[in-house]
């Protein structure tokens, strides 16, 4: 008896595999329908759109709403984040960042680890980029940014402040960047000899030199012979004593150094001659008055930094000044329903951190040059708390749609950009779109309306005494 054999039906295997096709096609369907449901929803209720993709792929009326509304979309990536202009945003984009662990081999960083983020087209079309930092990074208060341009680095911006575990900061176009943190190994400082009632500079060197942080503080031994602020030894009365230089990064490294205050002889008083009445105040060379309290200098009620006119190495506010931060705060709203994007970047910074920035800048540059950008401590305006860096400390923030605008309508909220393009030989830096400075609404309209620099409007100078 034959068995039969049952043929193979392929006209049911055909129709398992149109339906498993069919099953798959309609689960990334609604997949990709549920995502963009939700991208839809975020691009028109806020400026950040989440994705879980490499390759940007949204419906085309999204887009089409983005445009018209002028929104600059922030893609968030595995936490890192692009913003991009409205214009630029498109379908089959890869939004993925190139970033990863590298060692720089160059004398300047002697093998340093830095997280190294490779040029691509989402950079190019990127106005802004948010990186979460890897974690030796990531447990640092700061790091330094680096450019990599035709082969050449660059010092982008000393001392980002690590926000969350991320920084965040502009592009330039064509360029790698590389974010790193070199620790301070070693200070070396000479000792100081002085006379009682005078001060004089502790001559320190950092090595490396181009270490993230170079902030330090000071251990007097006995306070009552020389008092030690800044890099500045004041001697107080005729003695010896040492005073211990710590790092505040690393308070392992650490250099002591001894103080010889010399007695002055002090002549025999002679009578003094009966005062005349002095006036309070002095004038500026259009007539208004200069009013000096306390060490700070006022002009019509505006505490005035510059080169001129310098603050005490005591002075603190504990950070930017409620006034800034509201001030700021109504601003960075009504720009964003203009579709720009504003942030801070480098907001208040004490003497001892001002103090070694600019010396970090001087081992850079010289102090020719650094004088030109950066200010010596005690003459900065991120000392009052009433100034701060928007979006970029770069060149290439001129012109850009964020620059642009804040020359425009800063002044309604209180600020001016206060140093000037072609104003140089005025305020004593170079032209710097980034820099706003909070004087009060009325004052600033008044500003920005003459087309003067603060020095120009009120007729006073900015050049250091040396």
């Amino acid at each position: 008896m034959k068995v039969r054999r049952k043929k193979i039906r392929f006209d049911r295997i055909f129709i398992a595999i149109a339906i498993l096709v069919l099953l798959v096609f309609l689960v990334k369907f609604c997949i990709k329908t549920v995502k963009n449901f939700i991208i839809n929803n975020e691009a028109k209720s806020s400026d950040t759109i989440s994705v879980g993709d490499i390759t940007l792929d949204i419906w085309n009326s999204t887009i089409d709403y983005i445009k018209e509304n002028k929104k600059n979309i922030t893609i968030n990536y595995h936490g890192d984040k692009v913003t991009i202009k409205a214009s630029d945003i498109k379908n089959g984009m890869n939004i993925k960042l190139d970033g990863y662990n590298k060692t720089i081999d160059e004398p300047l960083f002697n093998n340093v680890d830095s997280y190294y983020i490779k040029n691509n087209d989402i950079l190019n079309l990127s106005s802004k980029i948010s990186i979460s930092l890897p974690g030796y990074l990531r447990n640092h208060d700061i790091v330094d940014v680096y450019k990599v341009k035709n082969k050449k680095i660059s010092l982008y911006k000393s001392a980002f402040e690590v926000v969350d575990g991320s920084v965040t900061f502009r592009v330039d176009k064509d360029t790698d960047y590389f974010i790193t943190y070199i620790n301070l190994k070693s200070i070396k400082a000479s000792s100081v000899i002085l006379d009682e009632g005078t001060t004089s500079k502790i001559n320190m060197t950092f090595n490396p030199n181009n270490a993230s942080d170079l902030s330090v503080k000071y251990e007097v031994e006995d306070p009552s012979i020389a008092t030690v602020t800044g890099g500045k030894v004041t001697g107080l009365k005729a003695g010896k004593t040492v005073v211990k230089i710590i790092s505040k990064a690393n308070p392992d490294v650490e250099k002591e150094i001894n103080i010889t205050v010399n007695a002055v002889e002090k002549p025999e008083p002679t009578p003094e001659p009966t005062p005349t009445p002095e006036p309070t105040t002095n004038k500026t060379s259009k007539g208004y008055d200069i009013v000096q309290k306390d060490g700070l200098t006022y002009i019509d009620g505006i505490l005035i930094v510059n080169k001129t006119y310098g603050l005490p190495s005591t002075y603190n506010p504990g950070g930017l000044t409620d006034e800034f931060q509201a001030a700021f705060d109504e601003m960075q709203e009504a720009a964003a329903e203009d579709g720009i994007d504003l942030f801070i970047v480098s907001g208040f910074r004490d003497y001892e951190y001002q103090a070694a920035l600019y010396d970090k800048y001087v081992s850079f540059d010289g102090i020719e040059v650094a004088d030109t950008y950066s200010a010596r401590a005690g003459h900065s305006e991120h000392q009052t708390g009433y100034a701060a860096d928007i979006n970029s400390a770069d060149e290439s923030f001129e012109g850009t749609p964020e620059a642009i605008w804040l020359d425009e309508n800063c002044y309604k909220y209180g600020f001016i950009v206060r140093y000037q393009k072609g104003k140089d030989s005025i305020t004593g830096y170079i032209y710097e779109p980034w820099h706003l400075r909070y004087i009060g609404k009325e004052k600033a309209k008044m500003i920005y309306e003459s087309g003067l620099t603060l020095e120009e409007y009120y007729g006073f100078d900015s050049k250091y005494e040396d």
